[in-house]
């Protein structure tokens, strides 16, 4: 699986180029420019943006003809032709591997050199969405060796091939052309083939999987549903083709969540731990300088919720001890006010446990104060901080004290009035024995 160029990012640097060279007209402009911004993702936003999203893997996923459907809404320069029948002229002008090539050596000339005028409509600027997007993939090309090459094409070949019946009617001769060089070929440019490098996974490349992944994983963790089978199976199917290309920690974390919420206790335990080591021999392997041990309190955070689900409240507990001290060690206030918050909950969900010792969060931050006191602690850390999930979960344990102590008000004065009414009916019991 490649690492970030895929047939349809090669797509989108056809039209790129299209763009560029100026034969559309102004409402055309507009809605190329539009068309690639919803497929280039630049910025924290646009990854975030599950619109955005999904758009991005369905065009992997569609054919060409659906994918750039959009295209066909805007009229050319060209009498009576759309921006979509002049972007397949120029995608089926690319006739060899030598021709691929050169698109990606004209890369250079899209770009805007350093001083120049910033005037000039025909550059992209080095730091826009489009400029970004050209210089990461000229990047990723450089980096192909010869049969990854070989590789990309054949899969470009395959992407396009559905449009090949559109683009002949408009061109004719050209198709005759082409048809010659594939019989030449013996084949290999053959525009109606559909071979076997051609599998959907060869769309897809690394870091959309990644993508992907994450998006389910902070699905699994908002909504706590599971991944539907047929978005299940297309992941498994892309994780197995990364192993050659260095499977990412990320497929373990997503196990974790669907053997957790399946109810599998030890297959949970186990994801969890080698998503932790894979990621910190991952890091290792990439030369980070991040210490080791500032993933260790999320490790201990995620294990020790782990444990509650599944009603092993003095492993938990201990977990989360060992989590509070490590990021206490680490000076990680958000994980540390989250694993308090989560150490109060526990110390209520199981009062009476006799296995363990349930601390107050006063005593685990250093302080002797109260259980109102420590929820006003931790409110006020949840809004300065902005962790509107700890402000919550606060909140509701707020509101189950207040409950428990209301309750148990009402229980201690209907203790002293049956107490009282006890002593009088003993007091006259007492009094009638006296005067027989």
């Amino acid at each position: 699986m490649a690492r970030f160029l895929v047939p349809d990012r090669v797509c989108l640097l056809v039209l790129v180029e299209h763009y560029l060279d100026g034969h559309l007209g102004a409402n055309a402009r507009l809605a190329v420019l539009s068309f690639l911004s919803t497929r280039i993702h630049t910025s924290i936003d646009d990854v975030k943006s599950t619109k955005s999203r999904s758009q991005r893997f369905q065009s992997g996923r569609d054919a060409i003809d659906g994918a750039f459907s959009a295209l066909t809404q805007s009229a050319a320069v060209l009498p009576g032709r759309t921006v979509y029948d002049v972007f397949l002229q120029r995608l089926w002008r690319l006739d060899g591997l030598d021709a691929f090539r050169e698109l990606f050596e004209r890369i250079p000339n899209w770009i805007r050199a350093v001083g120049e005028a910033s005037n000039s409509k025909t550059r992209l600027s080095r730091v826009s969405p489009l400029g970004q997007f050209v210089r990461r993939c000229c990047v990723e090309f450089t980096r192909l060796q010869f049969p990854d090459v070989q590789s990309l094409w054949t899969s470009f070949c395959a992407y396009r091939a559905p449009s090949w019946k559109s683009w002949a009617l408009r061109h004719p001769d050209e198709a005759a052309r082409y048809d010659a060089i594939s019989a030449s070929s013996n084949g290999v440019l053959d525009p109606s083939y559909e071979h076997v490098g051609a599998r959907e996974a060869s769309y897809m490349s690394v870091e959309d999987a990644n993508e992907l992944t994450t998006f389910c994983i902070q699905h699994l963790q908002k909504l706590g549903g599971r991944v539907p089978e047929d978005l299940r199976t297309a992941l498994q199917s892309w994780i197995d083709q990364q192993h050659d290309a260095g499977s990412s920690s990320l497929q373990y974390f997503l196990a974790f969540f669907e053997q957790w919420k399946a109810g599998q206790y030890s297959g949970a335990v186990e994801s969890l731990h080698r998503y932790f080591d894979y990621s910190l021999a991952s890091k290792a392997a990439n030369g980070s300088s991040d210490n080791p041990r500032m993933y260790y309190q999320y490790a201990l955070l995620h294990l020790s919720v782990l444990h509650a689900d599944f009603d092993c409240w003095d492993e938990s507990v201990e977990a989360m001890d060992e989590c509070i001290a490590t990021a206490r060690e680490n000076q990680d206030t958000a994980c540390l006010n989250f694993a308090l918050s989560w150490l109060l909950y526990l110390r209520q969900a199981m009062p009476d446990s006799r296995h363990a010792t349930y601390k107050t969060v006063s005593s685990s931050v250093g302080s002797v104060t109260s259980e109102q006191d420590e929820l006003i602690f931790l409110k006020a850390k949840a809004r300065e901080t902005k962790h509107w999930s700890l402000l919550s979960s606060t909140l509701l344990e707020e509101s189950k004290l207040m409950m428990y102590t209301h309750n148990q008000n009402i229980g201690t004065r209907h203790t002293i009035c049956v107490s009282e009414r006890s002593a009088r009916s003993a007091h006259r019991h007492a009094c009638n024995s006296t005067v027989r």
